[in-house]
């Protein structure tokens, strides 16, 4: 009889642990997913340079809420990596691009781990996109010490090169500069194109990167640009074309699966990504205004990010807002208004899957009753 009471105990451990999993772990669980509904949840980060702040809302609920709230000089444009939950972003006022890591709570917030790691130094970084693959690619010119001369150009840094930065980087300089594709009169040894002046704004995709030029020296030079990722240093005019011509500022620029909208002035256009060096026409016929506000206002679009879908979120600084509009096609499109967002400079879009919160918020509360169990149980034999 003395042998069966440790079976009985171990028989007894089983069935309350079973209890307890079954009515915290899954109940928290089960809990969760009611509170996120189970589904991807889609976060617009947003930079506001004046407040020195990064801050995000969930798209479903926009409410601001604040993500980093120190250590910025003047934040501009933003990326995410959302494999790796990673945000880059441009402090113009110290010449730097940095990143911080992401996480997100079993609540659904979203924190950092409040560290900065350097990629790159003495850039005027104007823009900054993240590939499928989770490459940085920088658009801007780098700024190195005398006598060497400044260089407008496309930097990128693969994710191995990323790992590679440490959260101490303030004392560091950052990593070295690796141009993809620089202007015409800079020799780095890496493919040069005539049509990269000042690039100000960026995109990229699987094949191609697309840049819009911030300054053309005449009318006739390109607004709107797509090159290869894959060029030949000496043949490298082969592998960029113009896609546009028709304004002397591009802004801002957005991908979707077939065309590239971009803001210049007061107004947003769009093209076929595949156009080959096909220009504007002389009334800018071939590159159409697609986009206008629904009260005929002029707009000041700085920044657009598309939602993998049928919509791109766009920064409206003249009406201090978050706007959206549907983007199936290149005809003209209404922006509806998302939130009031007065001095916002840049967004990006984080989607992560809430299930996977509620999975860990689930295990904790399945290992915390385990702990209570064993503190019961162990004494016992």
């Amino acid at each position: 009889m003395r042998r069966a009471a440790p079976i009985c105990v171990l028989l007894l451990f089983h069935h309350v642990l079973c209890c307890l999993w079954r009515c915290a772990g899954a109940s928290t669980l089960v809990s969760s997913l009611r509170t996120h509904k189970g589904v991807m949840q889609e976060y617009m980060l947003t930079s506001f340079p004046e407040l020195r702040q990064v801050n995000y809302i969930r798209v479903s609920d926009p409410t601001w809420r604040p993500l980093i709230l120190d250590g910025l000089g003047r934040p501009t444009a933003i990326a995410i990596d959302s494999n790796r939950l990673r945000l880059f972003l441009v402090d113009e006022t110290k010449e730097i691009v940095v990143w911080y890591h992401l996480s997100v709570l079993p609540s659904g917030l979203l924190m950092t781990d409040g560290r900065q790691h350097r990629v790159l130094s003495s850039v005027v970084a104007r823009d900054i996109r993240v590939d499928d693959t989770g490459k940085l690619l920088i658009a801007g010119r780098y700024e190195p010490e005398l006598p060497a001369e400044p260089v407008e150009a496309i930097f990128q840094f693969t994710t191995a090169d990323i790992d590679s930065t440490v959260p101490e980087a303030h004392r560091l300089a950052g990593l070295e500069p690796k141009y993809v594709w620089t202007s015409q009169d800079s020799a780095v040894g890496v493919p040069a194109s005539a049509q990269l002046t000042s690039p100000a704004a960026l995109g990229v995709d699987s094949l191609n990167i697309f840049w819009g030029n911030g300054a053309r020296s005449g009318s006739g030079d390109a607004s709107l640009v797509r090159a290869s990722r894959k060029a030949e240093v000496e043949t490298a005019e082969d592998y960029n074309w113009v896609l546009a011509n028709n304004v002397d500022a591009v802004r801002s620029l957005s991908l979707t699966a077939a065309d590239i909208y971009y803001s210049a002035g007061d107004s947003v256009y769009g093209v076929p990504k595949r156009k080959t060096n096909q220009m504007c026409g002389d009334a800018g016929e071939a590159c159409a205004e697609v986009v206008h506000r629904e009260d005929g206002a002029a707009l000041r679009v700085s920044s657009m990010v598309w939602d993998g879908a049928g919509t791109i979120f766009a920064v409206e600084q003249e009406s201090g807002s978050i706007q959206r509009f549907a983007c199936g096609s290149l005809s003209t499109h209404l922006m509806e208004k998302v939130c009031d967002a007065p001095g916002a400079h840049s967004i990006a879009l984080l989607a992560h899957s809430s299930t996977s919160s509620a999975l860990m918020a689930a295990k904790g509360g399945a290992l915390a009753c385990f702990c209570v169990v064993l503190s019961i149980v162990l004494p016992m034999f």
